[in-house]
């Protein structure tokens, strides 16, 4: 497979690099509202879920990762705006920034402990986020972290975290 040609498979674009399939794109048909993310594309094992591949997926309300990605990138569930519930499972390393942004209604997510890089932004304008959890395995939350994240009422950051932006929980009145 050339790797500079994306493929497809379903509803999902994807690239093979170094043997892996990462996934560009999901073809949001518009009233799809939970989505699987394979495990295997084109025979490769999925490990990344690429910048923006689900951006402005509207109508997701669910999505559940396999065990096989290991890397969330940028903006990749940016402005899903109706989704609740999404699966992270253990083998993620690496969330990218703003991945998370302006979804609106999802209320709580599990960061798992083989995370150790959030990137700044990730969570930014969650206004129905209620609680999280910060692993050990993090060291650092970044800039706009948490920013207008209104509901917002908990949050445990362990002894492993040396390092808080000024701005982490910009515009969350709660805090302050």
């Amino acid at each position: 497979m050339n790797r500079d040609i994306p493929y497809s498979e379903d509803l999902f674009f994807y690239t093979i690099v170094d043997g892996k399939a990462n996934l560009l794109r999901f073809n949001d048909i518009g009233s799809t509202n939970k989505v699987l993310i394979p495990p295997i594309l084109g025979g490769y094992p999925v490990s990344l879920i690429c910048d923006r591949a689900f951006q402005n997926c509207c109508s997701l309300r669910s999505i559940v990762i396999p065990e096989s990605v290991n890397s969330i990138g940028d903006e990749a569930f940016f402005y899903c705006t109706s989704l609740i519930d999404i699966s992270i499972p253990n083998s993620v390393t690496t969330i990218g920034r703003r991945a998370f942004g302006n979804c609106t209604h999802l209320t709580d997510i599990r960061i798992p402990g083989s995370v150790t890089n959030i990137g700044e932004g990730t969570f930014m304008f969650c206004e129905s986020l209620r609680d999280i959890v910060i692993p050990y395995s993090v060291t650092k939350i970044y800039a706009d972290t948490f920013c207008a994240c209104k509901r917002l009422a908990n949050v445990t950051i362990p002894g492993s975290v040396i390092q808080i932006s000024c701005s982490a929980f910009n515009r969350n009145s709660q805090f302050w």
